[in-house]
């Protein structure tokens, strides 16, 4: 039997969130018993059998005085089972964000790093359906997850279960811009997309944090820049003076597209894997598999174009002297020239930095907007005097001639002394955003010289030319029937440097991506700033 006193002491040293083990526990509980003359009859055997006791029948009392209250729900709480058979195919996405435990080239230093990996999770089929590497979490990788899950699933989803990440959480995605200038959602709400998000520090929450296990058991560990999960989970070459394994297997870091082909090539194994739910059973009632799911319920269809529009970004802006100030950058399109108004902006997150679209708050479409670049302050002194002469003398006509449109305008109104004359003037017109407005003025001059009554001929109001709907792959140019349809900006790049003959349309486009006048800075980024890559796919 073991006393009171015996209990008391041992049970305060193991109910410690230090962790104390039981051992340890039951030799101080000795020693300072005897040191303070309390009688300890008991055996270490009996007290040890005693605490294992008292572990097993207060099993909860254990663990939240050693391990907290987190551990506590996740270990001892019952829990909720959720029954994924009665969503369809793309009712749910779940979208989370994994720290990759392999190593990619940085585009940007060329040294090593571990990328992050961003997801959406169908949960009814368990299919990871759109994901995005980048360096870091955020607003861009996630855009690119989505706009690829959409077109896989060829159809918008109904609702998204998210992290509680900051990236995710972003104004751009969840939040209204201002309702009452401009009307218009975040991207979730233009898309028709309902979202809620999953509490903090409650992985079991989320379905796809299974997925990330099975994707680090068996993609991350057959990469060559595998480097663990943990201190003690790491490859042997990588341990301290191990010089035998880090010369029998040295390490080779992928660049980024060399591990989006690996990931498409092992998704094909995770598609064929059984489906977890054994009710998912096909029309003869053998069990399906995961792919077979995903594509039974697949949509109809969703158009690129239309997808991508819907995706852009907005907010508002005032628009200055110099066009309209974002990001640190100006950008100027000559429909803005004479307006001080606040307009809405939408923008794409592969072409920025590079365009804008600008709408009145009224939703009519007022162009395209382009970065302004800067001029070399001393032109002589440029890498290429020439050029920059040029630049400089085409920005200065540029003004010169807005300015004498202006000029023309008012200079027409008041040199009239005439008052029906001056009421003929097609004013309804001036205001109205119009890059034809100085030939228009010039041509109502002259007729009024042959005239001399300043009489209007009415004419039908032109059709509104609806705004472009910028691709990411084509950028402004037309489609090219002959090419096939290409999911991101590096696969067509790559078809186009391979082929044997190339058009002049695909010669500037192929120059564009790598200068970065379009998806600037993408073409660095995937390729490390050379022309060449491997393709050793081990999946292959």
């Amino acid at each position: 039997m073991v006393t009171d006193d015996e209990k008391n002491y041992v049970l305060s040293f193991c109910l410690h969130q230090n962790k104390i083990k039981i051992g340890t526990a039951i030799d101080i509980s000795k020693h300072l018993m005897e040191r303070r003359g309390i009688v300890s009859p008991s055996h270490h055997s009996t007290i040890r059998r005693f605490v294992e006791n008292f572990k097993n029948v207060h099993y909860d009392r254990w663990i939240l005085a050693r391990e907290g209250e987190k551990a506590l729900r996740d270990k001892v709480a019952p829990y909720l089972e959720r029954d994924d058979s009665v969503l369809a195919v793309g009712d749910v996405l779940v979208g989370d964000g994994h720290r990759c435990n392999f190593q990619v080239i940085n585009p940007f230093t060329g040294k090593p790093c571990r990328p992050a990996l961003i997801g959406f999770y169908d949960w009814s089929s368990r299919v990871m359906c759109g994901w995005s590497i980048m360096l870091e979490e955020n607003v861009q990788a996630i855009a690119a997850a989505l706009r690829m899950a959409i077109l896989s699933l060829r159809k918008i989803p109904k609702y998204l279960y998210l992290d509680n990440g900051k990236a995710f959480k972003a104004k751009v995605f969840t939040q209204d811009i201002n309702l009452e200038e401009c009307g218009l959602y975040g991207m979730f709400g233009r898309l028709g997309i309902h979202t809620c998000f999953a509490d903090f520090y409650k992985a079991r929450s989320k379905s796809v944090e299974r997925f990330w296990g099975i994707l680090s058991d068996s993609f991350e560990r057959l990469l060559p820049s595998f480097i663990g999960a943990s201190i003690p989970d790491r490859p042997a070459s990588l341990n301290r003076n191990e010089k035998f394994m880090a010369a029998t297997f040295p390490q080779r870091i992928p660049s980024i597209p060399e591990v989006y082909q690996w990931l498409t090539s092992w998704q094909g194994y995770y598609l064929a894997m059984p489906h977890p739910n054994p009710f998912r059973r096909g029309p003869e009632g053998q069990r399906q598999t995961r792919g077979q799911v995903f594509e039974s319920g697949r949509g109809l269809g969703v158009n690129p174009e239309e997808l991508n529009y819907m995706m852009m970004s907005m907010e508002i802006r005032t628009i200055r002297q110099n066009g309209i100030h974002f990001l640190g950058r100006n950008y100027w399109n000559e429909n803005l020239y004479g307006l001080k108004d606040r307009v809405v902006i939408r923008f794409a997150w592969e072409e920025m930095g590079s365009r804008i679209y600008v709408y009145d708050r009224n939703g009519g479409y007022l162009g395209r907007a382009d970065r302004i670049e800067s001029v070399h302050p001393m032109a002589a002194l440029a890498d290429n005097p020439g050029e920059s002469y040029t630049d400089i003398q085409e920005g200065i006509k540029n003004q010169n001639r807005l300015v004498a449109s202006t000029k023309k305008v008012v200079k027409l109104a008041k040199a009239r002394g005439r008052k029906d004359i001056v009421d003929k003037l097609p004013w309804d017109e001036m205001i109205k955003i119009d890059p034809m407005l100085p030939e228009k003025v010039e041509k109502y001059e002259s007729e009024l010289r042959v005239t001399g009554c300043g009489e209007r001929v009415e004419k039908p109001e032109e059709e509104f030319s609806p705004p472009p709907q910028p691709s990411p792959l084509h950028g402004e140019g037309d489609l090219v029937d002959a090419e096939p349809r290409f999911e991101y900006p590096f696969e067509r790049y790559e078809y186009l440097i391979n082929l044997a003959v190339q058009t002049q349309d695909q010669k500037d486009w192929i120059a564009d991506y790598r200068t970065g006048r379009i998806f600037p800075g993408e073409w660095k980024m995937m390729y490390g700033g050379t022309k060449k890559r491997e393709n050793n796919a081990i999946f292959d």
